[in-house]
């Protein structure tokens, strides 16, 4: 088995996990609104806790979300740029032009990525020195802040991943080689 092989099942097995980690909080998330809405509007009892577990919730749903987008070329792209960069370098074989787009997505997306992830990390670091707890449920601030470092690293991983993916030669993809 080839290392770039094994990657891709590496990768495959995370992504499989971060699924199965969204279908969790997707359902924690419609439990918490549940709960909140029968208490709010049938038992006129107030829940400040579930407000605040919701929006948790939901932006560890956001960033853990996009890191799947990221793995399946899902987020927004411009596909006109394909033909436009195909006349404006004059290049006319498609696999070179989408070579060149993932090096472009590769300079653009890559590095903002890491520094998003390198500042997440120190706000962190200011977050756990300070010992921050949330107002209603008394959690300490890591865990819902922490979201955005593990999406913006899942999605750098992947981003990088998906470089390397599109750089490889078609043999170690596992592709043909188109003659």
């Amino acid at each position: 088995m080839s290392v770039f092989a094994l990657a891709q099942k590496l990768e495959l097995g995370l992504v499989f996990v971060e699924k199965l980690l969204l279908c969790v909080l997707f359902w924690v998330l419609i439990v918490v609104i549940a709960v909140q809405v029968i208490c709010r509007y049938w038992l006129y009892i107030p829940t400040p806790w579930a407000e605040e577990v919701a929006r948790f919730t939901f932006v560890w749903v956001v960033y853990v979300g996009a890191s799947v987008a990221t793995f399946h070329r899902e987020h927004i792209t411009i596909d006109v740029a394909h033909p436009l960069y195909g006349m404006l370098f004059r290049i006319r074989d498609p696999r070179r032009i989408e070579r060149f787009l993932i090096l472009v997505n590769f300079i653009l997306v890559v590095p903002f990525l890491a520094y998003l992830t390198y500042l997440n990390g120190q706000y962190l670091s200011s977050i756990a020195r300070l010992g921050q707890l949330s107002p209603a449920v008394h959690i300490n601030m890591l865990i819902p802040m922490s979201a955005i470092l593990v999406g913006s690293g899942l999605m750098l991983l992947h981003a990088i991943t998906d470089c390397l993916r599109g750089y490889a030669k078609p043999e170690a993809r596992g592709e043909e080689l188109l003659i």
